[in-house]
């Protein structure tokens, strides 16, 4: 049982250290990273690029590994069984972590994690340029935007969203979200509640809202989804990418 423990660890191990990234750092850079982390590595020449740089193959961030722990353990709940080397992937992560901050302090990559903040003067500006388009595919993505600012949800739970879980009540529209990320059975999560914004029409959901109903009159029927297609996540993205490279 303990060799088989082993070889089922080292298997676990060897997979994890497949899931690294690539940079170009200033070789001293790259000199002071593998004396940090006294690795026996050296710098040979098919490691050099392009004015003297050097490629160097260091760790993803700390969550891609949890995350792959963590899917490793569901495995073993499902099957009822105990992970027999939670610990030894814990001393593993803790070693991941030395080796991440080692690359950020002396190759210089981003410290921050996860993306970048919008701030509101980017939300506006990109929203008034969707509102005063004569497209109509930015009727959608003028929604969209709105929707993911306001609500603060993933865009996979607004593409998501059925005319069932929309309400109009007084002088605002109310979303109630079934399951999300963190609530996985089901729990009614919410009500949100969306105000008009007569001050600033570019941002205003309840308007945003009335002109893609009246677009799209279609998606009003109770069981259709608000927004009807398989590639919208896609196409928004997209359209989001060119606004931001053409606006800010």
């Amino acid at each position: 049982m303990g060799t088989k423990l082993l070889i089922m660890i080292q298997l676990w191990m060897e997979y994890m250290t497949t899931k690294f990234n690539v940079a170009e750092v200033e070789r001293s850079c790259a000199e002071k990273y593998l004396k940090a982390l006294k690795l026996p590595e050296e710098i040979t020449s098919d490691m050099v690029v392009e004015g003297g740089r050097v490629r160097l193959k260091v760790f993803q961030s700390v969550e891609q590994y949890n995350g792959m722990r963590s899917a490793i353990a569901w495995v073993y709940k499902v099957a009822r069984v105990e992970m027999p080397f939670a610990q030894d992937f814990g001393t593993y992560i803790k070693g991941i972590t030395r080796h991440v901050a080692a690359a950020k302090q002396h190759l210089g990559l981003k410290l921050m994690k996860g993306k970048a903040v919008m701030k509101p003067e980017a939300y506006e500006l990109i929203a008034e340029h969707l509102f005063k388009s004569g497209e109509k595919r930015d009727i959608f993505n003028h929604l969209m935007l709105l929707l993911d600012w306001n609500l603060m949800k993933r865009s996979e739970n607004c593409l998501n969203v059925k005319m069932i879980h929309i309400e109009f009540e007084k002088d605002y529209l109310k979303f109630i979200f079934e399951k999300e990320k963190g609530k996985q059975h089901g729990d009614m999560h919410g009500p949100w509640h969306c105000f008009a914004n007569p001050e600033k029409p570019h941002i205003c959901l309840v308007l945003a809202f009335a002109r893609y109903i009246c677009a799209l009159p279609e998606v009003l029927q109770e069981c259709k989804p608000l927004f009807p297609g398989t590639n919208q996540y896609t196409s928004k993205r997209q359209r989001r990418i060119i606004l931001c490279r053409s606006t800010l």
